[in-house]
């Protein structure tokens, strides 16, 4: 009988963030290890200098995680917050339509890039302390 086997990796005080990852084979990858522990937890970030952000990544289960997006109020967008799920493909995370995230995890960040109509935006996230 194949198990899938569940990994704890972080626990937030956020409602308990957690990744788990299961293989049909009772294994778990260690690039699904890798994408689970890099990803998970709280993320912030400044775009541009002028909009602070918070990526939350609640959990990873295989190619999707569960992540909730927060911006502030500014002078000229509301402050909002978006619940959603993420693509996760190797050491990056992406989603949306008109507006599209895509984050790639590197030394411990996380390079983020925001690409609506032809305007491209960059910054990087850190973890939240």
């Amino acid at each position: 009988m194949k198990t899938a086997i569940g990994i704890v990796l972080v626990g937030l005080a956020l409602g308990g963030c957690t990744a788990t990852t299961s293989e049909g084979d009772g294994t778990s990858s260690a690039t699904s290890k890798t994408a689970e522990s890099a990803f998970v937890g709280a993320w912030k970030s400044n775009w541009g200098g002028v909009i602070n952000t918070t990526l939350v990544v609640h959990s990873v289960s295989g190619n999707t995680a569960d992540i909730t997006y927060t911006w502030q109020q500014t002078s000229f967008t509301s402050a909002g917050s978006q619940r959603t799920q993420a693509n996760v493909s190797g050491n990056q995370l992406s989603w949306g339509d008109a507006i599209r995230f895509t984050f790639t995890e590197r030394d411990g960040r996380l390079y983020a890039v925001r690409k609506a109509s032809n305007v491209t935006a960059r910054t990087t996230f850190t973890r939240r302390s």
